[in-house]
């Protein structure tokens, strides 16, 4: 295997000319400082696609949430989250069980939406979540109350504060609790204004006040 495996490299490189030159590589895609990034190559893949745009495009990224929210966003929308079921596929663990509600097996959607923390979670703040599911989070019910330009951003730290209360659980060996869960969430608008730039924080202050009426104490 391995002697075919060289033999199929030493044709490919066969006819490559080294050169003691410094390699001149240019592409269309990167910045005027020539350096190739991947945010514009994500860009020209989601315009490639088909003729409907990637449906959650602009509900992950066209957002006011942290970058790192948004990453989780992205991967959580595609069912990619390191959650137990998952893990299990990669053969990483043996037992796919909730580590909140120990009752179901810990999927995206499960642990996001429908263990018995995140929906009474999802009830307090007034979202219907029964039938929902992860891979249209936007598609939730907006309450009233929470201004519609300020929703999506509202839909993600909701579903981020439950997966750190979840890794919380785990690998802090804290009780899953609703009163920590919407505490959490309540000193998660603080820090949210400082991790992005400062023309979103300032974008963003507005919502934030709705975030911490909404989540009122239990």
């Amino acid at each position: 295997m391995a002697a075919a495996e060289l033999s199929t490299l030493e044709e490919l490189t066969d006819e490559v000319l080294l050169q003691t030159e410094p390699d001149d590589r240019t592409s269309p895609l990167a910045d005027k400082d020539g350096v190739l990034r991947a945010g514009p190559i994500y860009t020209a893949l989601m315009n490639l696609q088909a003729e409907e745009q990637c449906p959650f495009y602009k509900f992950v990224w066209i957002n006011h949430a942290p970058p790192r929210v948004r990453f989780f966003a992205w991967l959580l929308v595609q069912g990619k989250i390191q959650c137990r079921t998952n893990l299990l596929v990669k053969t990483i663990i043996e037992d796919s069980t909730c580590e909140l509600c120990k009752a179901d097996a810990e999927s995206p959607d499960h642990l996001i939406l429908h263990c018995q923390t995140a929906s009474q979670y999802w009830a307090h703040l007034g979202i219907a979540v029964r039938h929902a599911s992860v891979s249209q989070l936007w598609l939730l019910e907006r309450p009233t109350r929470i201004p519609t330009q300020h929703y999506h951003t509202f839909l993600l730290l909701c579903a981020w504060q439950i997966w750190k209360h979840r890794h919380d659980v785990v690998f802090r060996s804290k009780e899953p609790s609703l009163l920590l869960l919407v505490a959490e969430l309540q000193r998660g608008s603080s820090p949210m204004e400082t991790d992005c730039h400062e023309k979103t924080g300032a974008l963003l202050r507005p919502g934030v006040q709705y975030f911490v009426l909404i989540c009122s104490p239990l």
